[in-house]
């Protein structure tokens, strides 16, 4: 039998399979270069077909565990783990010089709040007081608030 110890692991995605929905995953902390062929991404979908499916990128840092006590067979990945840099104070703490122009820091968030984004800066905002901010790259978009729309 796995101790809890043995079961949960820091990995890197190594390959990404979106048609068949898995991925490879490479554990940080192993000795050899193993890969973990298979792993379901990690999308947040029950029983149905709605949920929030996420394109994830080779090179993400997950954490992963295996599902059985007894075996290695089944792995999942519980949590994606963030850049700390990408977080709004940090971010805007580095030079320009450091940064490509496509990067974003984090979006600013408060208890309550939800945002999605795409990978070119377009967000849907769900805030805490109920209202939704739908955002473009280039700072268009729509403000709904719980009881009025606005378009920018």
């Amino acid at each position: 039998m796995l101790n809890f110890s043995d079961q949960i692991f820091e990995a890197i995605i190594v390959s990404v399979d979106y048609n068949n929905g898995t991925c490879s995953i490479s554990p940080i902390d192993s000795s050899s270069s193993s890969v973990i062929n298979e792993v379901p991404l990690p999308h947040w979908a029950g029983n149905g077909t709605a949920g929030m499916f996420y394109g994830i990128k080779t090179g993400t840092r997950v954490s992963a565990v295996f599902t059985s006590a007894k075996s290695r067979d089944v792995t999942v990945i519980v949590g994606i783990i963030p850049k700390p840099n990408l977080y709004p104070n940090l971010f805007s703490k580095r030079t320009p010089e450091d940064l490509p122009n496509s990067i974003y820091p984090y979006p600013d968030i408060n208890e309550g709040d939800l945002v999605f984004r795409g990978e070119r800066g377009a967000e849907i905002a769900l805030q805490n007081d109920g209202d939704v901010l739908l955002t473009s790259v280039n700072g268009g978009g729509a403000y709904l608030k719980r009881n009025q729309a606005k378009t920018a």
